[in-house]
């Protein structure tokens, strides 16, 4: 899967989660900059993200989770099985 499908897999789901169809994410943004994104929404969002490609976060990996850029990195690296 190429880092624009899942981008647009990551987007999906933020709109999801967040109840907006406008919501665009960008690799920059992170929590502070989307109203309600605390910590029970990033539960949330990784649950949901787990579901949708099918794989598993490590804790080591939701440590690294800083931005929506590093979401779709960890994403497309365990598509690969990197």
């Amino acid at each position: 899967m190429d880092e624009a499908a899942i981008m647009a897999g990551v987007t999906a789901t933020f709109r999801d989660v967040f109840e907006d169809a406008a919501l665009s994410p960008t690799p920059g943004m992170t929590a502070a900059d989307i109203p309600g994104w605390d910590s029970l929404r990033m539960v949330i969002i990784l649950a949901s993200l787990e579901e949708r490609f099918g794989l598993r976060f490590t804790t080591r990996e939701m440590d690294s989770l800083h931005c929506v850029g590093d979401l779709v990195r960890v994403i497309g690296l365990k598509q690969t099985g990197a």
